[in-house]
């Protein structure tokens, strides 16, 4: 019976580290002690951890993933370690940002041999039969550039770069994201994807699936992973973010993968990885996923990237400039797809979420002494003849406080007083609001001016909702094929 059960561990011990890379804390060592229990009843809370081989679908439900397609994940690639029989294992995941360079996680540079990746491949979407073949890439690795920080018996500074021997090639299916680098998050739903295991003790799906996951607040995500944890000595840190669901879920293999946001320009989205897949609990248990924010990691990102290509200048890692530059390969905005068909998509512009015109109750927030240094990017709107709403950092630049508004472009009314919300604090997006009052009034006419009038109930009017505003017109043009609109 004592060599049974030592065979029967050592089995399972096995089958958990081949499921996981070296450095990875494996998602089910935190829970290996419930597992292994005996198949007697202790209490109702382990029954579907002792019983799990016997569902259909997982411990309690698949990680819920849903199949992604092509150019909707045309940045994610999937990393790979050649084997001696010619195949290749596929283990983790990573996001194309630059045309040779791959996001990832650090523990996903090497596994449980301590053997590096060799390979990654994009544009495939099934990673074990030739149906989509035609669109895919494969490309040798050069190197490995794990955060300096970075420590394999921790978790802790979880990123890395991987660098291609060559660039990609650019097309609809292969292409960069973008990179968030603010700190603050505005999401309440953010997305992920991988070719990950389906669901705890399940095998790794072959397809590429996508979930939707929500941000998990702190104070509850260290119920789950607390100080003292393995590879957590000092807990949970601020470049750390917890997300997740009650049914979706990253798993084994998807480490490394991007949590990501799109956001709309030209008609078209843009994918902006905000953190990268580090790791977990058991697998769809509705326990939520730790990742690591690329807002912390910025600087190190851009720095990598520029210390190998001669033309990573700063700039272009701003999010206007990676939009712009990838704009003719992204996917068209929802809205404006009227029919897709084999190779073919019909578009109706009706749908479109920018449009040009007036705004009748705009003004422009102008300072007369701070020129040219002066942000050029602050308005307000009327909500009465002497009363501007408007953004509590518009009221002031370096220590000098807005003296004027220009309306109709040219003609210019001085501010007398300045109200920012008491409990608003510089740099942070939180009570961001101000109200401004003009020495003379602007009269209003159908014709040149118009209020717009504040809604003070705390029950919103519509589900939808109008934006006006000025901005980059480079950002709110259409571009059809080789022309814009």
């Amino acid at each position: 019976m004592v060599r049974f059960l030592a065979i029967l561990l050592c089995m399972v011990l096995v089958n958990l580290a081949s499921a996981e890379l070296a450095g990875l804390a494996n998602p089910a060592q935190g829970v290996l002690h419930e597992a292994l229990k005996p198949n007697e009843r202790e209490t109702l809370d382990d029954c579907h951890l002792r019983f799990y081989s016997f569902g259909s679908g997982g411990a309690v439900a698949s990680a819920a993933g849903r199949p992604a397609y092509l150019r909707e994940f045309a940045h994610i690639g999937a990393i790979g370690w050649s084997q001696p029989d010619g195949t290749v294992r596929w283990s983790c995941g990573g996001s194309l940002i630059w045309e040779n360079f791959i996001l990832t996680a650090a523990h996903c540079a090497a596994n449980l041999n301590n053997e590096p990746p060799d390979v990654v491949r994009f544009g495939d979407l099934n990673l074990y039969n030739a149906t989509d073949d035609e669109f895919a890439q494969q490309y040798k690795i050069a190197e490995i550039l794990r955060h300096p920080e970075h420590r394999f018996s921790a978790k802790y500074h979880d990123i890395a770069l991987i660098k291609l021997e060559q660039r990609v090639t650019l097309n609809e299916t292969v292409a960069p994201a973008c990179f968030w680098s603010e700190e603050e998050l505005r999401f309440d739903v953010l997305e992920t994807a991988g070719w990950g295991a389906t669901s705890f003790g399940q095998f790794q799906t072959p397809t590429l699936l996508k979930v939707s996951l929500k941000p998990v607040e702190r104070d509850r995500c260290d119920q789950f992973y607390r100080v003292g944890d393995r590879g957590l000595r000092e807990g949970l840190q601020d470049y750390q973010l917890c997300a997740g669901d009650v049914k979706m879920d990253t798993c084994p293999g998807d480490s490394g993968g991007p949590l990501q946001v799109k956001l709309l320009h030209n008609a078209k989205v843009t994918p902006f990885v905000v953190a990268v897949t580090s790791f977990g609990s058991a697998c769809g248990q509705s326990t939520p996923g730790v990742y690591t924010k690329v807002s912390k990691y910025a600087p190190w990102i851009r720095s990598v990237i520029a210390a190998h290509e001669t033309d990573a200048e700063e700039w272009k890692f701003e999010p206007y400039a990676c939009a712009l530059r990838y704009v003719q390969l992204r996917e068209y905005e929802p809205d404006v797809v009227s029919r897709k068909s084999e190779g073919h998509e019909s578009l109706s512009f009706d749908g479109v979420h920018i449009t040009i015109e007036d705004s009748l109750s705009t003004v422009k927030i102008g300072w007369e002494d701070a020129k040219p240094k002066a942000p050029d990017n602050c308005y307000g709107v009327l909500i009465d003849e002497d009363t501007v709403l408007t953004l509590a950092e518009c009221t002031s630049y370096d220590g000098q406080p807005a003296t004027h508004v220009i309306v109709l472009d040219d003609i210019w009314k001085e501010i007398v007083r300045l109200y920012t919300h008491p409990s608003y604090r510089s740099g942070s997006l939180y009570n961001n609001i101000a109200i401004v009052k003009l020495k003379e009034p602007i009269f209003f006419t159908s014709r040149y001016f118009a209020p717009a009038c504040p809604w003070f109930y705390p029950e919103l009017p519509d589900p939808e909702f109008e934006v006006t505003g000025r901005g980059r017109n480079d950002l709110n043009t259409v571009p059809l094929y080789d022309e814009q609109v």
